[in-house]
């Protein structure tokens, strides 16, 4: 049976062991998630500057981000390789995003040639040693020392020296000189974000490259899609945003069909709070179309969405903090880590295809002024769709709605048999996100001994079962607490309450906790 250089790197079945809960687990080394620091580098911008707390909009966001990545907010006291994912953190890569390898006050419009070193600037690491070899070693190990699975690399699509109508010689032996660079440092995921050479002829090459000299290096591209809105564009004549909010992608583009081949993973791509989950499921089942009609093996990374990540079993690129333990944030990344251990993420698989329902939701929301980088969006409102239920691996399940209005339905069947449901809430006018109540009703049976997981906050869960049970066994996905419980059985089904699983397990009704369950 052949394997796929991808399936060599992330190899692992998932484990279940037949009588505790959780028994059997194993640790998957290494997953192609990731905690950003791109979002705390912003975040410290706005803490630094409340007076102005964009710096300057546009231009890649707030430019001034990229000075607040340094050796001493790591590692220093209180830095955030021992503060962020405690617990959970063995299964992250920590992704050193834009500013890493760049002198401080670098912004691309005014100094775009100074992107793309790949060497750790030293200004930043001053205490790493004196050669960019000793310095990338020396972060990636101490992060490793920290518990984390080690640096990931934010990359530029250039070279350094790069610049407006004048591109420097000799790319390909610069960036061999840097995978080597990076194969010698123990490097092992590289995020290729956007440069003067987003082409397929300098990503494939890249990718190339690196298969050649370190298939253990994971490559993450970015699509042709830019924009952190699906199909809204600003009409200034009109004063307002038009388009149908939906992805559109185009499956079959030849550009988009080769960058997905020859990517190890590709991102979904930047959104923007609150629509961000609509827009990120959108672009998901679009992108997987993709890679289902063409047989690729490419994994998707659908950045900061961690019920989607879990579910779907795509990659998370997390870029919320994850340095106060009991936060919903924190919990919620947690039990997408614990899940990882019985679904870990996999790439396009034959017989794993995803599909979608006819039904179209929306969402709608008017950004303040300075609200969000993108400055065109202040003061307008931008709507995002995307389908009402959405499965992979499974067919979809029958949703029946509670009240007036239904949630975002999503489904998963993994490779090792686990199943998983999700729900993703709608947006208000305010922002304030609410997931009305339902009943997801699984035309996939549990099989003995398989995890179900259950993400977001259905009222209840019907799925059949293949025998008799005499009791039903639920676990916390995020704090480890089980408890054993006696089924409720609708004919052959077996009906899950999530309220009286949270009664029982002394969990907050409203907590949405995300919860495992066997027999």
């Amino acid at each position: 049976m052949s394997v796929t250089r991808r399936e060599f790197i992330f190899s692992s079945t998932a484990a279940w062991a037949g009588t505790a809960l959780g028994g059997g687990r194993r640790s998957i080394s290494p997953t192609p998630d990731y905690w950003c620091t791109w979002g705390i580098q912003n975040r410290l911008v706005k803490k630094r500057e409340a007076e102005n707390p964009l710096a300057i909009a546009g231009d890649q966001g707030a430019f001034a981000a990229r000075n607040n990545l340094t050796e001493q907010l790591i590692f220093g006291s209180g830095g955030w390789s021992r503060q962020m994912a405690a617990g959970f953190r063995s299964q992250l890569f920590m992704m050193l995003d834009d500013g890493w390898d760049v002198a401080f006050d670098s912004l691309p419009s005014k100094c775009i040639e100074r992107f793309g070193s790949l060497e750790p600037y030293p200004a930043r690491f001053p205490s790493m040693g004196t050669t960019p070899l000793e310095r990338l070693r020396a972060i990636n190990e101490k992060l490793k020392d920290d518990g984390w699975q080690g640096a990931a690399l934010w990359i530029a699509s250039q070279r350094e020296g790069d610049r407006h109508g004048k591109l420097a010689p000799g790319v390909e032996d610069f960036y061999r000189r840097r995978i080597e660079l990076s194969a010698r440092a123990g490097i092992r995921y590289w995020k290729v974000d956007w440069g003067l050479r987003s082409g397929n002829d300098f990503r494939g090459m890249v990718s190339r490259l690196v298969k050649e000299i370190c298939p253990e290096l994971m490559v993450e591209h970015c699509p042709l899609l830019t924009s952190p809105f699906n199909s809204q564009h600003f009409d200034a004549k009109k004063n307002v945003f038009t388009g149908n909010g939906r992805a559109n992608v185009d499956i079959d583009d030849r550009d988009l069909v080769e960058r997905m081949r020859f990517s190890d993973v590709i991102r979904t791509y930047d959104v923007l709070s609150p629509l961000g989950s609509v827009t990120t499921l959108d672009r998901t089942v679009d992108y997987s179309r993709l890679v289902d009609k063409y047989g690729c093996s490419t994994i998707l990374n659908v950045e900061d969405d961690p019920i989607i990540a879990a579910v779907l079993s795509h990659g998370l690129g997390i870029m919320r903090d994850l340095d106060q333990v009991d936060s919903y944030g924190t919990m919620i990344c947690r039990a997408v880590a614990n899940w990882r251990n019985f679904a870990p993420v996999y790439g396009g698989r034959s017989g794993y295809a995803t599909t979608a329902c006819e039904r179209i939701l929306s969402e709608c929301y008017r950004y303040k002024e300075g609200e969000v980088w993108l400055r065109s969006a202040w003061g307008h409102e931008v709507m995002q769709a995307a389908p009402a239920i959405v499965a992979r691996g499974m067919p979809l399940p029958e949703v029946v709605a509670l009240e007036k209005d239904v949630p975002y339905v999503i489904a998963g069947r993994h490779p090792s048999g686990a199943i998983s449901f999700g729900t993703l809430p709608r947006i208000d006018a305010s922002g304030k996100k609410t997931t009305p109540p339902v009943e997801i009703i699984s035309q996939t049976a549990l099989p003995k001994t398989i995890p179900l997981a259950i993400f977001g906050s259905p009222r209840k869960v019907i799925v059949p079962v293949c025998e008799k049970l005499d009791e039903v066994r639920v676990r916390s996905l995020s704090n480890g607490g089980q408890v054993r419980v006696k089924p409720v059985m609708v004919g052959n089904c077996l009906s899950l309450d999530l309220p009286e699983l949270y009664g029982a397990l002394s969990i907050a009704r409203d907590a949405h906790v995300p919860l495992m369950i066997s027999y």
